[in-house]
């Protein structure tokens, strides 16, 4: 079952946008570079369940696979009360489907001083954080937009993460975007293609 639940009013020409981001969300391209990405050894195929329009602009998005859950957020500002928002989703897909889900948080803006401080580098990729989960998910990584720096060379915009190409693709940041679209880079292509 696929649903869509928009929890606040948009004006018209924003359900265009809407309409392209979901479509986004719901593309088998998309998802499996989204899983890929997460899980590295026998990853099994996802499928879009659905996604929620909060009013502060931010997004969850629900894929399922047999035994596991992603839940993607797209976080414009990452505050202690958004990390309570994200608790309260990964424990609403926990008592719906009894999984605990693996949480990634894209962070297309600004994360407080007092989360960020709360977080620790990963082991498996330089571009992603942890934050310290195991009551609630899986595993939960923040990913920064700014993982991008001014001086990357084309060669690493090319090899760029596929999380930190989503964050900046979900991102205003039109210079970064458009950077990321000049230097060929393949999730930017992808996304685009969705």
């Amino acid at each position: 079952m696929v649903s869509v639940m928009i929890t606040t009013f948009f004006r018209p020409s924003v359900f265009i946008t809407m309409n392209g981001i979901i479509k986004v969300f719901q593309s088998p391209t998309f998802i499996k570079l989204l899983a890929e990405s997460i899980i590295k050894k026998d990853c099994p195929s996802f499928s879009f369940v659905q996604v929620e329009f909060l009013g502060n602009g931010s997004y969850f998005v629900l894929y399922m696979a047999q035994s596991c859950a992603i839940l993607l957020e797209i976080q414009s500002n990452i505050t202690k009360i958004s990390m309570k928002q994200s608790v309260k989703k990964c424990l609403e897909v926990f008592y719906r489907f009894d999984i605990q889900p693996l949480l990634v948080i894209l962070c297309v803006d600004k994360i407080s001083s007092t989360v960020r401080s709360l977080l620790s580098p990963s082991l498996e990729n330089s571009h992603w954080q942890i934050f310290n989960s195991t009551v609630w998910a899986e595993k939960c990584l923040i990913i920064l937009k700014d993982a991008l720096n001014s001086s990357s060379s084309e060669d690493e915009l090319n090899k760029l993460d596929p999380l930190v190409a989503f964050t900046i693709y979900f991102s205003d940041d039109e210079l970064q975007k458009q950077k990321l679209r000049d230097t060929g880079n393949p999730f930017m292509r992808d996304i685009h293609d969705c």
